[in-house]
Order: structure tokens, then C-alpha cells, then sequence
């Protein structure tokens, strides 16, 4: 489940994360494959990523209600102890610095569903629609 970190813990974290090329970009996203259970993952770059970037993996999928919050500052499933962190990310920050460069299309369904969910983000402009 997809929720924002405690203010207490935002502050014992730097502020925000730095996306400086389009490696960073793919580092980011495939942490966060692996982090949701992905046992395959497919990247696709046109232009050498500039145009376009599409990572796809076969992940634990985000539910269609969490997708809004998935693209949020300090939003993560992945702390559950900030004693014991288990994950490759843990911040909450790269989809949402990915949101403030790029035009972004994220879709998931999670494991067992049939359907699943697309959230376009825009800069602060977001809309969600129900995929098969």
C-alpha cells in the first residue's frame, strides 16, 4: 500500500530526488521493478531515451486508487521500518521527479487482477482511467 511518509522521517531525508540523465531515469525505475518482486523487465529507449523511455516489468502492480499517489513527493510502499530498510528505494521522490520532466504515462495491474489502471500526469494536471 502506497502512503506518505511520516513529516517526522521527510525531514531525516534529503529533499528530493536528482534525475540528472536519462541513466538515473532507468536506474530509478528498474530499483523500482525489482523492489515490487519483478522477475522480468523490458526497457525501451527512443532517441536514447529522450524521446521516449518505457520500462516494463511483471512487478506486484500499484492498484488503480494508489496510482495518484504513486506520482507524489514522499509517497512509498517500501517503508514499513525505517529501522530496517530492505529495498533498493525507500524516499518516495523518483516518480515524482520523473513527473516534474517528463510527460508521464504510467499503467499497472496489479498481480491476480484482469484489469488494471493508466494515470497520465502532465505536470500537476493527472487522470486516471480503468484499462483492460
Amino acid at each position: 500500500m502506497i502512503r506518505p511518509l511520516p513529516e517526522e522521517l521527510r525531514g531525516l531525508l534529503a529533499r528530493g530526488e536528482v534525475l540528472l540523465s536519462v541513466r538515473d531515469a532507468v536506474r530509478e525505475l528498474l530499483e523500482n521493478a525489482l523492489d515490487a518482486g519483478a522477475r522480468r523487465v523490458r526497457v525501451e529507449l527512443w532517441g536514447g531515451g529522450l524521446e521516449r523511455l518505457v520500462v516494463e516489468d511483471d512487478g506486484a502492480g500499484i492498484p488503480l486508487e494508489e496510482l495518484p499517489l504513486a506520482v507524489e513527493p514522499f509517497a512509498t510502499s517500501k517503508l514499513q521500518d525505517p529501522e530496517r530498510i530492505a529495498t533498493l528505494g525507500f524516499r518516495g521522490q523518483a516518480l515524482y521527479a520523473l513527473r516534474q520532466a517528463a510527460i508521464l504515462r504510467l499503467r499497472s495491474r496489479p498481480r491476480g487482477q484482469v484489469g488494471g489502471g493508466l494515470l497520465l500526469v502532465q505536470g500537476e494536471r493527472l487522470e486516471v482511467r480503468e484499462v483492460p
